[in-house]
């Protein structure tokens, strides 16, 4: 997995358009429209344009991760 987002990274540096964000998180383009629509996900507006940042995206869901809970 690791090797993907090194790969979608290189290939797009800066800003992630969403079919950027779908192939790093391995959904489709209408899961991350959806997540834009109700605003699950950060994401940058300009205009009609829809743009991700790539390391707000990852800190974002990093603060998401559940942990298991200890026995």
């Amino acid at each position: 997995m690791n090797q993907q987002i090194n790969l979608i990274e290189e290939e797009q540096p800066g800003l992630w358009k969403l079919a950027d964000l779908a192939r790093w998180r391995n959904c489709s383009i209408a899961k991350c429209k959806d997540d834009v629509l109700h605003r699950r996900i950060p994401f940058i507006k300009d205009g009609r344009s829809i743009r991700f940042d790539p390391e707000v995206i990852k800190e974002f869901l990093k603060a998401r991760v559940v942990e298991p809970m200890a026995n």
